[in-house]
């Protein structure tokens, strides 16, 4: 007998759907800083120059660029990738200026880079100018944004809710035209959140994903092969690398908790996951094996 999906009420399903024959890696980049990102580190201190000058300048928000450090930034983590990521198929990029700027520092070898409006950052509506649309907020919408994080919009700006749906329709994308493929986007952060609450499938978890701190040009690499080498239909897993201006690299990985292998026309659900305290850097899956897909003693993806 066939086993039931993961949820009663399909939703589960419609999700894995959502995920089926997404590409092989999924490489998230983060912009190098901008100068939206230093406007928002003084006025977070209480300092109003920078917001005043980006103001004083009447560019959009999309407008803004890198800074010295960010284009440094931006050059470390094509490096790393160079070294560690081998060939990619599909590059994509936000329209933004900073994140172009950022592809282009990358100097990834033979790179094509596709614009997608679907990537851009957050429109911060009467926010724009403080780097942040939580920043500088009136108590009134202070109080409106604790009611929930995730469908709180500035006004004239979108709702975390709202980058989600240009997200997933960003994934359905990949699903079509990238399935089985190695693709890059340079995005930005509150993109990279919604990737993660879509891909990790943690829409329960949105709160402390979005106060979660991810640096610039931080890069989360996604993959659905197991440490055995086993290629799933969805997600299986991924790393957070932030790199240092001295090149050196630190590597969190991550499974993704819920797997779910298609063996011999059946559904099998993948265990749940725990650290382990004697290997802090790796992942163990409670469980048995499923479908003859190598040693799962340790849940740590593969990566090429």
């Amino acid at each position: 007998r066939r086993p039931n999906p993961p949820s009663a009420d399909g939703t589960g399903c419609q999700r894995m759907a959502l995920q089926l024959n997404l590409p092989l890696d999924l490489v998230l980049v983060r912009h190098g800083e901008s100068e939206a990102n230093v406007a928002a580190d003084l006025l977070a201190r209480g300092q109003d120059s920078g917001r005043d000058a980006l103001l004083a300048a009447g560019r959009h928000d999309s407008q803004a660029r890198l800074t010295e450090l960010g284009r440094e930034q931006a050059r470390t983590a094509g490096q790393w990738l160079r070294e560690n990521g081998g060939e990619f198929d599909r590059y994509f990029v936000s329209p933004y200026v900073r994140t172009k700027e950022t592809a282009g520092e990358m100097a990834l070898p033979d790179a094509r880079w596709e614009a997608d409006l679907m990537l851009r950052e957050r429109e911060q509506g009467v926010m724009q100018g403080n780097g942040s649309p939580t920043l500088g907020l009136s108590i009134e919408e202070r109080t409106r944004l604790k009611m929930s994080t995730m469908f709180w919009a500035p006004t004239a700006g979108e709702s975390v809710a709202d980058v989600c749906v240009r997200v997933q329709h960003f994934i359905q994308l990949l699903s079509a035209t990238a399935a089985g493929k190695r693709v890059v986007v340079v995005c930005h952060f509150r993109i990279m959140n919604a990737f993660r609450i879509l891909l990790e499938d943690r829409h329960d978890d949105y709160e402390q994903i979005c106060n979660e701190h991810l640096p610039n040009a931080a890069i989360v690499w996604y993959t659905r092969r197991d440490p055995g080498g086993c290629v799933h239909d969805r997600v299986y897993g991924g790393k957070v690398i932030s790199v240092d201006q001295d090149g050196i690299a630190k590597e969190v990985p991550f499974a993704v908790g819920q797997h779910f292998t298609r063996t011999r026309s059946c559904w099998s659900r993948r265990g749940a996951f725990r650290r382990s305290s004697s290997t802090p850097d790796y992942w163990h899956r409670q469980g048995c094996r499923v479908g003859g897909c190598g040693d799962d003693s340790a849940a740590v993806p593969r990566f090429a």
